[in-house]
């Protein structure tokens, strides 16, 4: 085999960094330094189309595969020391990109309901909600959590605000498989499309 036709076949089955090195020839003797992709993903800002909490908090890509969707109508357990509260929320993923809508009717003259923002990233699912009503204490409260292999949702939340509490949390309904059966166990590194 030619040497040419030996590197383009090796820069194929390489890993990236691998690749660049073999057809660019930078490495050691060669320190010309190599332009990085740009990432395909979004950054959201606040307010949007998928909500959002400030510039830059949440970087996602609408074109994700994923393993798991999280779209619909669901409820939200949270538990904290002082007890127990339900939130509902419309969830409305798109890639690994999340938002949607949360409802806090647990505050009296609260913000009722309001954007979330957030992201699924493989069995991993972060989202946040920001409390903007006046004299709010609680900030912005995130939920970070796990999807475990039945599609069950968990986690702990914190918020930024005065009040300064965090617990735990759980989806009431579980997430639902974005691939086939066959996909997971033939194929368990490939994702799917999820949009709401």
């Amino acid at each position: 085999m030619r040497f040419g036709a030996r590197m383009m076949l090796l820069a194929c089955c390489a890993g990236p960094a691998v690749a660049a090195m073999l057809v660019t020839g930078s490495g050691p003797a060669n320190a010309a330094p190599l332009t990085p992709v740009v990432s395909a993903g979004t950054t959201f800002g606040y307010p949007g189309p998928w909500g959002g909490h400030g510039p830059g908090q949440f970087n996602c890509d609408r074109r994700q595969l994923e393993r798991w969707n999280v779209n619909g109508t669901n409820t939200v357990n949270v538990v904290y020391s002082g007890g127990t509260a339900t939130y509902g929320v419309t969830f409305r993923q798109n890639g690994e990109c999340l938002g949607g809508t949360l409802t806090d009717n647990n505050i009296p003259n609260g913000p009722k309901t309001r954007p979330i923002l957030g992201t699924v990233d493989g069995s991993s699912i972060t989202f946040s909600f920001k409390y903007t009503y006046t004299g709010a204490t609680q900030g912005t409260r995130t939920f970070t959590g796990t999807i475990n292999r039945f599609g069950a949702v968990s986690g702990t939340w914190n918020e930024t605000g005065t009040e300064g509490l965090t617990g735990t949390w759980s989806l009431a309904t579980k997430a639902d498989r974005a691939c086939s059966w066959r996909t997971l166990r033939w194929q368990p590194w490939r994702g799917c499309h999820v949009h709401s």
